[in-house]
């Protein structure tokens, strides 16, 4: 989905943040996010069903408009945040971090890595820990499908050395780029619940079980994390009152693919992934973004 809204518009809901605190901006972003959720019909039923999903395995949680109109709310709110870290407010006295031994064995002995991450919580934040402590941070990210928000981000901290690579599929050069990135001690981080853009998408999906019903993810994780042979993590970074939690935790020593059952290793690690999102979906339902029919696979 291409980014909606423009530029300007939250460039002025930073500015307000930034002269007059967090109350006002919020009391600005109440009728923006209205007006998309009212507007925006396919990101409206895509979070109701998400958030019917949850409900469905925490009887106790209600998904109804009212929530749903939270879940966009959280998401006008994570932007901010977003830039906020980009701009460094936040350090390591706002973000409690959990599990980073493992990681940090990685980074002593010089050797690179992997993260799994998924579009939960607020990865800038993580980004911007990161850099605290130089880690080099390598993100494939479709970035044709939000250039003006990444622009922003560009003109709030210029000198970012996050380096954000485009990709609409995993090709040989692009693996060739990636394994010098971590024999040199640098970390590589992909999401795991965003499906390819470009053709026959069907073909680089695969089915796993996500909140109680099958769901397509995309194959392209572990087969570039097979090809690099290096550890992998599963990160997380979800807010927690008013700070914000980094989690990570050990997914692979190594992604091994053998050929003889090859797809059955790659549904037993896509697996794994959907059944750490779910966990994490559940501790925090509205902290999950995917605005678009996520049980549903696209037509090329």
């Amino acid at each position: 989905m291409n980014e909606s809204g423009a530029s300007w518009g939250i460039w002025l809901l930073f500015q307000i943040h930034r002269w007059f605190g967090r109350l006002p901006f919020r009391l600005a972003l109440y009728p923006v996010m209205l007006y998309f959720f009212l507007v925006k019909t396919q990101a409206r039923r895509a979070s109701l069903e998400y958030l019917q999903h949850i409900q469905r395995m925490q009887p106790a949680f209600k998904a109804n408009r009212w929530v749903s109109f939270k879940h966009f709310i959280t998401f006008g709110e994570a932007l901010l945040d977003k830039i906020l870290a980009h701009a460094g407010r936040y350090t390591l006295k706002n973000v409690h971090i959990s599990g980073r031994e493992a990681v940090q064995a990685c980074i002593d002995r010089g050797s690179g890595f992997v993260i799994f991450t998924a579009h939960i919580g607020n990865l800038e934040v993580s980004r911007s820990i990161a850099q605290l402590r130089n880690i080099p941070l390598n993100i494939l990210v479709h970035t044709q499908h939000a250039e003006r928000f990444n622009r922003i981000l560009k003109t709030i901290n210029p000198n970012s050395q996050v380096n954000l690579i485009q990709v609409t599929q995993l090709d040989s050069a692009l693996a060739i780029i990636l394994a010098n990135k971590v024999q040199a001690g640098e970390a590589v981080v992909i999401a795991g619940d965003r499906i390819p853009v470009g053709q026959d998408i069907a073909k680089r999906v695969l089915s796993a079980q996500f909140l109680g019903q099958a769901a397509p993810f995309p194959t392209g994780p572990y087969i570039l994390a097979h090809l690099l042979q290096v550890p992998v993590f599963f990160v997380t970074c979800t807010q927690q009152h008013k700070n914000y939690l980094l989690q990570y935790q050990t997914f692979a020593e190594r992604i091994d693919l053998p050929r003889a059952n090859r797809d059955a290793a790659l549904h037993a690690y896509a697996q794994q992934f959907a059944d750490l999102l779910t966990e994490q979906c559940q501790k925090t339902p509205l902290q999950w973004f995917n605005f678009y029919p996520f049980w549903q696979v696209p037509k090329s």
